[in-house]
């Protein structure tokens, strides 16, 4: 069962993730991209600690497309 979910941002500048968990809550980071997108998602993981199975969605204009997870406007995000 996935006991975790996790929500990514793409900014323009930025990168923000957060992870809910039933065991440790909501955790969450933000990291300028300096359009290194995959080494900025990498370190943001490392830092919230996610391992294991997890769901997950991407927001953002164009970054979200560069993400293989279910993605979303976010301002649809926000309304759900």
């Amino acid at each position: 069962m996935i006991e975790k979910t996790l929500g990514i941002d793409i900014g323009s500048t930025t990168l923000k993730l957060c992870l809910v968990s039933r065991e440790n809550g909501t955790e969450h980071a933000i990291l300028p991209h300096e359009g290194d997108l995959s080494g900025t998602l990498t370190r943001l993981m490392d830092r919230v600690g996610s391992v294991g199975p997890l769901r997950g969605i991407v927001t953002g204009n164009e970054g979200r497309h560069r993400v293989k997870l279910p993605e979303v406007i976010a301002a649809v995000a926000v309304e759900s």
